[in-house]
């Protein structure tokens, strides 16, 4: 393993064993979520039998679009790996950068993570300046976009045919991007399991009282930022069907990306304030445990 991280061109050059020497580009820390974490975990496994330089993002989003308080982790359990934070959206000298530091680099491959159309310019930038020199492969997270935009196909269209290959998790997407990149080479994987977070000691009882919750009481978890796509309002509504002496707690637990007094007001208009918790804030990775462990279920939207 390559523990600094990096490479250079006699690295690159050198084929002493069967191990590859790839470029990861992707959020890692000290951004915050789950591509993050992805991207993370995804450096260390394959560090664990290749040669990989992680390239990390100097500035993603600028701070006034950014729908949440802070686009950074601000955990006291973080997880840094060697990267080098190079890429500013905003800023095109940095994708050639960027660019001209995987060409110097010589990798055999160059893997970037994709999850949504914002990353078009720079990602379509770098990919046509390696074409023919370097393979390229996108690794989708999300095909198209939850929350789409009329310009998401274009600029979606730009990116994937500057790459040699793509990498999906679904078979709803691969089907989608066979049917129009036919001569495309796409790969589905199954998605990991985030294990990286840590256990801690609190017991399920002491858990539960500190959200006020009957011992009793079974548990049904929402976990992750609360968007329209998520489909909560759906869950609240289903909620108000089950009968409210055997009904279990719905626990909402993440930060809100829309005006949660909307559903505040349905869970008052729905009668269901005693069995709906809300925990409106990101968790730092250190208490995530505490939420899992005392759920019976967890609901959420597939991709």
């Amino acid at each position: 393993m390559n523990t600094s991280g990096h490479l250079d061109r006699k690295q690159a050059s050198e084929k002493s064993d069967d191990r590859l020497s790839i470029i990861l580009i992707g959020l890692t820390h000290p951004y915050r979520g789950g591509i993050s974490l992805y991207t993370t975990m995804l450096y260390q496994e394959l560090s664990t039998r290749h040669r990989v330089h992680l390239i990390n993002f100097k500035r993603l989003y600028p701070s006034f679009v950014f729908p949440g308080r802070t686009q950074y982790d601000e955990s006291k359990k973080t997880f840094p790996v060697a990267s080098e934070r190079i890429i500013d959206t905003l800023w095109p000298f940095s994708w050639l950068k960027t660019a001209r530091k995987i060409v110097a680099l010589a990798p055999d491959l160059v893997i970037m993570q994709w999850w949504q159309p914002y990353l078009s310019p720079v990602y379509t930038a770098i990919a046509y300046y390696l074409k023919k020199k370097i393979p390229v492969a996108f690794l989708c997270h999300n095909v198209v976009p939850h929350e789409p935009t009329r310009f998401d196909e274009m600029l979606s269209n730009f990116a994937f045919r500057a790459t040699d290959a793509l990498i999906v998790h679904s078979r709803v997407d691969a089907l989608k991007l066979t049917t129009k990149y036919p001569r495309k080479l796409i790969q589905q994987v199954d998605h990991p399991i985030y294990d990286a977070f840590p256990t801690g000691a609190a017991a399920r009882s002491e858990i539960l009282a500190s959200l006020g919750i009957a011992p009793e009481k079974k548990i049904i978890l929402f976990f992750g930022y609360v968007r329209k796509y998520k489909g909560l309002r759906l869950l609240i509504e289903a909620l108000s069907h089950l009968d409210p002496k055997t009904s279990p707690i719905l626990l909402v637990v993440g930060e809100f990306y829309e005006p949660q007094a909307e559903y505040t007001a349905l869970i008052t208009k729905l009668d269901l304030s005693d069995r709906v918790v809300i925990v409106p804030h990101y968790v730092p990775n250190e208490d995530v445990y505490r939420y899992f462990k005392i759920a019976a279920a967890v609901v959420g939207k597939a991709s």
